[in-house]
């Protein structure tokens, strides 16, 4: 597990500039929303609504119980994935230090990864074309992240400076399930299916993402949260690889 409890020295590094700014970016209602929620109250709760806007929350610091590092940010930003937020999805990809990008996985992995499901041909052939609109939003973010990145004002991409591209990116393939049933799921605790699941996750987001600036660190993360056990390894799993 994890807390975010602060003392006066977090408090103090932080205010020195010492901690990171982390945006939480993807297309619309692929769990964004509820992974940010989780990760500071530690209770799963679906149904919250799209995120409409840019929410933020200052001062942050997280200690991953029996690691001897804590993880500070001065901010993080969850941000709505509607179109309309484009401006607002620009600002956090230039001014983070890391971009936590969720990726609904079941709509973009191949069929042998799924779980059975038993859809009618109607049920089926909505679902194949919703996959479609989503595999084209995906593809949609990640051409503006290119173009961002390769035209940002050169005084921006100075360190010192605030703005500049995210030297890390970590995308979150979030595989969604029935609420509450792992049965609905792969079994993301055992090592072996999730290796292979990761691995399929990532060939497929690259095929329709292409690659990205090698300058850039990606890192690749699957699970899901439908359950709490689930959603718990997954945010352990996330904060892991902002360190």
């Amino acid at each position: 597990m994890w807390n975010t409890n602060k003392t006066w020295v977090d408090y103090l590094l932080i205010n020195l500039f010492l901690g990171k700014t982390i945006g939480i970016l993807g297309v619309d209602n692929c769990g964004k929303s509820v992974l940010y929620n989780f990760i500071f109250t530690k209770k799963l709760k679906h149904g919250i609504s799209s995120t409409d806007t840019r929410e933020k929350t200052e001062n942050v610091s997280i200690q991953i119980d029996n690691e001897n590092y804590k993880i500070r940010l001065q901010r993080i930003f969850d941000v709505g994935g509607q179109r309309q937020l484009y401006p607002l999805k620009k600002l956090t990809f230039t001014t983070s230090d890391c971009i936590i990008y969720i990726v609904r996985s079941d709509l973009i992995i191949n069929a042998e990864m799924l779980v059975n499901q038993c859809l009618t041909q109607k049920e089926q052939e909505e679902l194949n074309d919703f996959r479609r609109k989503y595999k084209n939003g995906l593809a949609v973010d990640f051409e503006n992240f290119k173009d961002w990145q390769e035209n940002i004002p050169f005084w921006e991409k100075v360190p010192f400076f605030e703005k500049g591209k995210p030297s890390r990116i970590i995308v979150v393939g979030n595989h969604f399930g029935e609420i509450g049933r792992e049965d609905t799921v792969p079994n993301f605790l055992d090592t072996n299916l999730k290796k292979d699941y990761g691995r399929n996750f990532r060939e497929c987001f690259n095929r329709i993402t292409g690659f990205f600036d090698e300058s850039t660190e990606m890192k690749w993360v699957v699970g899901s949260l439908v359950s709490e056990k689930l959603a718990n390894q997954l945010v352990l799993d996330i904060l892991k690889s902002i360190n």
